[in-house]
């Protein structure tokens, strides 16, 4: 036992260094400098901020409290905390992921985890899941309340294992958590209850304890004034019913032209009604699927690939759990060789990409050093030029002062301006 254990380890603790070695060698960009700034935990102002984001921004409170924990210019130590939790949390993803998906039969020392990996890869990487969520705003926000739900998930249901107190925690958490979140899990969770009453079944003793702190934080999310601030102006003299019709036509080109999303939904519609043997259980899937798709549609403020984070694991999860247990599958001796060489491949295309990254980096970091050695206040800094750029989440400074994101830069680093060299 104790050598399956190491033999376990073994596998996992490469994944974790990987990550971590990405993570470390992404740099800070675009609102990690902006939230930096607010420094919020040095000046003690956290509950000030919740306070702001709640009443004037975006209604968010459980995904805010880390930002402001760790976000801090005064504490440079934190952004390496960020680091280890944003490799913990997408270890734990790919890990959990795979518990759910293989239940009984988990093992990662087995060419089914070899096969799940590959797929993990060749999804997550090309749909730039793994490069948003490595960027620290999105991993510290999205990425961490995606492996929170997986893990309560693997816990609670896949385990069913009784957690009363611990259900009402994580339904305070992920109830409040942000609209997409709340959209998809309240649909798959309204979908199990209805399916279970049907059946005549009893309800899993941790859906109560999480669903009812899950609704009464989300009724706080939904009422927050500031979940409307962003959403305020999107009328612009239309009536409501042509602005749903408008949006309505948008939300299908949106989301038939994002192959992302739409590829893996049909995938998934497809495997479910071939491999699905219960014919009210791949009713009650494919209904769920769909209504969580449409939940993308009351997102009005647009679908950035981090808000699209939750779908791509519920579509991914659905494939895998169809596609891994297809018994064909795990004695094809070729396709199990042909996953190994697509998981080497996606590790070198991580490695490579995110080294001359952090390579890059190092350069303008130590322009800075010297910039602020000779006290210098206006800085002009070398441009990056990454030749792997589609595979990393990454901004340029601009070659003007104004800019909003060279401004943020300078004041994290105590310059009047700063300006890229283009």
């Amino acid at each position: 036992m104790a050598f399956v254990k190491n033999k376990k380890h073994i596998i996992i603790l490469p994944i974790f260094c990987i990550f971590l070695f990405i993570n470390f060698c992404q740099p800070l960009v675009m609102d990690d400098f902006w939230r930096s700034n607010i420094n919020a935990l040095y000046n003690s102002t956290i509950l000030i901020n919740l306070y702001h984001d709640y009443f004037h921004w975006t209604g968010r409170m459980s995904a805010q409290i880390p930002v402001y924990l760790f976000f801090n210019k005064s504490y440079p130590f934190s952004i390496a905390l960020i680091n280890f939790i944003n490799a913990f949390a997408m270890t734990s993803l790919i890990i959990y992921l795979y518990k759910n998906t293989i239940k009984d039969k988990y093992n990662v020392c087995s060419k089914s985890f070899i096969i799940y990996l590959s797929l993990f890869l060749l999804y997550f990487f090309n749909s730039r899941f793994i490069a948003t969520a490595t960027w620290k705003t999105a991993g510290i926000q999205y990425l961490w309340g995606l492996s929170l739900l997986v893990y309560i998930f693997n816990k609670l249901y896949i385990k069913n294992i009784s957690q009363r107190f611990a259900s009402v925690i994580y339904g305070i958490i992920l109830g409040c958590y942000n609209e997409a979140f709340f959209m998809v899990i309240f649909t798959i969770i309204f979908y199990y209850i209805i399916f279970e009453i049907t059946s005549r079944k009893k309800l899993n003793i941790n859906t109560l304890f999480f669903f009812i702190p899950f609704i009464v934080s989300g009724i706080l999310l939904i009422i927050a004034p500031g979940s409307y601030v962003r959403t305020g102006g999107i009328l612009d003299g239309q009536t409501l019913f042509s602005y749903l019709i408008s949006h309505f036509i948008d939300f299908i080109i949106l989301f038939t032209t994002k192959l992302e999303l739409s590829v893996p939904f049909l995938l998934s519609i497809i495997l479910t009604l071939i491999y699905e043997k219960d014919t009210k259980s791949k009713v009650f899937i494919c209904l769920g699927l769909t209504s969580i798709s449409f939940t993308m549609f009351f997102i009005m403020f647009g679908l950035s690939t981090r808000v699209e984070m939750i779908y791509m694991v519920v579509y991914f999860y659905i494939c895998c759990k169809y596609f891994l247990n297809i018994r064909l599958i795990n004695h094809l001796k070729y396709l199990y060789l042909l996953c190994l060489a697509i998981v080497a491949f996606y590790s070198y295309q991580l490695f490579s990409a995110y080294l001359e990254m952090g390579i890059d980096n190092q350069i303008r970091n130590q322009e800075i050093i010297e910039y602020q050695e000779n006290n210098i206040k206006d800085a002009v800094v070398s441009n990056y030029f990454l030749s792997k750029q589609n595979d990393v989440y990454y901004y340029e400074l601009a070659p003007f002062k104004s800019n909003w994101y060279n401004q943020q830069f300078a004041e994290y680093y105590d310059f009047d301006s700063i300006v890229a060299e283009h």
